[in-house]
């Protein structure tokens, strides 16, 4: 059954919870598909397909051809995917081995404030 994206968009535009749920249930496997390639785990896609989908519904206002809706929830997808990636990516530390220990013990401090000479 192909869904009349109009139509959904069309009511989903007018705050009805009705076309949410159409667009909703047509394209959620493909969407979950798309989040699926996107991430590593189960449970990251699935959170991918949450955030894709709210998105989409606080910005339904934005979307001006209602035919492109499916490319449209696509991009919102790769788009939150990325900004996942780049939290995990940047809430990483970094772990020291055993020989790396002390390497950070030897490098002097550029600290104006730990320097009076430098201050004055």
């Amino acid at each position: 059954m192909e869904l009349d994206f109009k139509e959904a968009i069309g009511l989903m535009k007018q705050g009805k919870e009705e076309g949410f749920n159409k667009l909703y249930f047509a394209t959620y496997n493909k969407v979950y598909f798309r989040a699926k390639e996107c991430t590593k785990t189960e449970s990251d896609a699935q959170d991918l397909v949450q955030i894709t989908y709210l998105e989409a519904y606080k910005n339904i206002d934005k979307l001006q051809a209602p035919e492109a809706t499916l490319s449209w929830l696509y991009t919102i997808c790769y788009n939150q995917a990325c900004k996942m990636y780049r939290s995990e990516r940047d809430k990483k530390e970094f772990l020291l081995t055993e020989e790396s220990e002390g390497i950070f013990d030897t490098i002097e401090s550029v600290d104006i404030s730990t320097m009076p000479e430098l201050s004055v």
